[in-house]
């Protein structure tokens, strides 16, 4: 906790409470053959030749057994015009490539020659024709709602369900699938376009009084601020003579990520450079550091002391005082919710009490740390990414809930953001507040638990 006096003589009071989160990971995961960020080369696709679904859409359960059609897939899948091109018969799988790069077997596995309508014989006429368990056997598939890519590989050596398929030539199917609403259906493959490189620019630094850093970066594309670019922008802080760099990196929301850095040493110039990873991004690509900006952290900084367990903190009859509900906020599992995993829990109740004789404005805030991996530091995720939608308890209070923190949007939690407040002059002495608190985490994050610090401080 900590506790000073403000220039007007009003008591600041703080205490922090720890949240924890598990992340589960999918069956569905990508294998290690598979990275999450799977680009197709536009080079290898074998176009002007499509391969032609039987039927195109399907939705719901079908059938007297009420098989989903994300499990029932086409009933033939073939193509007349082109089989796999010479030097590309080894081998031949079908893969579904979900949104987040997930990838997994469609229907047979592995298909090679020789085999009546594979593709892969050099047979005068003959064309792909898969029908029976080789179209809609998908029962191994994990669909995500979104446009997911449905490739029949053609492979230059033998290869197996999860080996690469980097130098594979391939034909692909856009499916439009809603999971919600079991169905899918053949939709145009889209255009193929070159990607962007962004550009980084540091737009704010700040030297917090704690000691720490905070940086915001732009990615910008062409004239303007690159809106639609997800990925990370990955940030080093240096100085002659340091040891060891600080660096961390933040998630892209809006074209805008904000990092706070730890603590740094007092009183040094800092030189900060940032630079952009897509991690997938199908618009922009890998952007090398090419953001430089120095700053010198405070002489003196004075950095808060936070506790584990949440506390109430003392004051006399006349004062103004804050209590909170004892115990940890511990976040439901995580699940994964189109390219995030997305929690949610309760702050529980606070109550400001102001007894003062003269009652000036008040503000409670908070502010949260990045999340830290239980087994493994090195995995974060950003305090960027949570966020809380404050609400009064009870009809008579003295203040006002603050306004909502769209969690991963505007920086979230990770800087001084009000719970609530109170003008000066109010006639009630109490104020209650509660919070649902939402942790919108990369769906790319690591599996495992992960815990954070919120300090809460009434000032």
């Amino acid at each position: 906790m900590k506790a000073s006096r403000t220039a007007a003589g009003r008591q600041a009071t703080g205490a922090s409470i720890v949240m924890t989160i598990v992340l589960a990971l999918l069956a569905g995961a990508p294998t290690a053959a598979h990275a999450a960020d799977v680009v197709l080369d536009p080079a290898l696709q074998i176009a002007g030749a499509p391969l032609v679904f039987d039927p195109v859409s399907r939705t719901g359960d079908i059938g007297a057994s009420k098989t989903s059609a994300l499990v029932y897939g086409p009933d033939v899948i073939s193509n007349e015009l082109a089989n796999c091109p010479v030097g590309y018969r080894s081998s031949s799988r079908s893969l579904v490539i979900a949104p987040d790069g997930t990838v997994s077997p469609a229907a047979e596995r592995v298909r090679t020659p020789p085999g009546s309508y594979y593709g892969l014989n050099e047979t005068p006429g003959e064309y792909i024709y898969f029908d029976g368990m080789a179209a809609f056997g998908w029962n191994e598939v994990t669909f995500q709602t979104g446009l997911n890519r449905f490739i029949v590989t053609c492979d230059p050596t033998p290869r197996t369900a999860t080996d690469s398929f980097a130098d594979s030539k391939y034909f692909l199917v856009t499916l439009d699938v809603n999971v919600a609403a079991k169905s899918w259906t053949v939709v145009a493959n889209p255009v193929n376009e070159e990607k962007l490189t962004p550009s980084i620019a540091f737009t704010k630094t700040t030297a917090n009084a704690d000691g720490s850093v905070t940086l915001t970066a732009t990615v910008s594309a062409g004239a303007g601020v690159a809106t639609d670019a997800t990925g990370v922008v990955s940030i080093s802080g240096n100085y002659s003579g340091l040891a060891t760099p600080v660096s961390g990196e933040a998630a892209v929301s809006a074209g805008v990520a904000t990092w706070r850095t730890p603590v740094l040493d007092a009183d040094r110039t800092y030189t900060f450079t940032a630079g952009y990873t897509a991690k997938g991004d199908t618009k922009y690509t890998d952007s090398a550091a090419n953001a430089t900006t120095t700053v010198t952290t405070v002489a003196g900084p004075t950095p808060p002391q936070n506790t584990a367990i949440t506390v109430t903190i003392p004051a006399s009859a006349t004062g103004l005082k804050f209590t909170m509900t004892p115990g940890a906020v511990a976040l439901n599992q995580a699940a994964l919710d189109g390219t995030s995993y997305v929690a949610t829990g309760s702050l529980g109740q606070v109550t400001v009490s102001d007894n003062r004789t003269a009652r000036t404005a008040w503000t409670l805030s908070g502010n949260s740390t990045n999340f830290i991996h239980a087994s493994d530091a090195t995995q974060t995720i950003a305090a960027t990414s949570l966020g809380w939608k404050p609400a009064l308890v009870g009809a008579t209070n003295a203040g006002t809930a603050g306004i909502e923190v769209i969690a991963g949007a505007s920086g979230g939690l990770s800087a001084s953001t009000p719970l609530a407040q109170a003008a000066a002059g109010v006639s009630t002495a109490d104020t209650t507040i509660n919070a649902g608190i939402t942790l919108k985490a990369p769906a790319d994050s690591a599996a495992g638990a992960y815990s954070a610090t919120l300090t809460l401080t009434l000032i």
